[in-house]
């Protein structure tokens, strides 16, 4: 419980682009932005955090899976990116009040 809250990030924004909310009308980015995309937004997310955590890639996050309920009527090759993070440095008593910056 103390070390994926950056991971929430991660998970809620790449959910949404498999699902109608998520369309935005315009082009669609290669995986590799996608990507950059993610790592900006987790960077840009643990820059505001305070206190400020160090991040430790979790390693098995390093994956790509098909987006297998496109209900938007878009292609069938789209894919998820996934990314997590540890975040370091946050002590126990502040980790709730990290978890509410992370959503927020």
């Amino acid at each position: 419980m103390l070390r994926p809250v950056l991971a929430i990030l991660a998970i809620v924004i790449l959910a949404v682009g498999c699902t109608r909310e998520g369309v935005v009308n315009g082009p669609t980015i290669t995986q590799e932005q996608a990507l950059g995309r993610v790592e900006q937004l987790i960077k840009e997310t643990a820059g505001i955090i305070i206190p400020k955590p160090r991040l430790d890639l979790y390693r098995p996050s390093l994956n790509v899976t098909s987006c297998l309920d496109p209900t938007d009527g878009g292609s069938k090759d789209r894919v998820v990116i996934n990314r997590s993070y540890y975040l370091e440095g946050i002590p126990r008593d502040r980790v709730a009040e990290v978890a509410k910056q992370v959503k927020q």
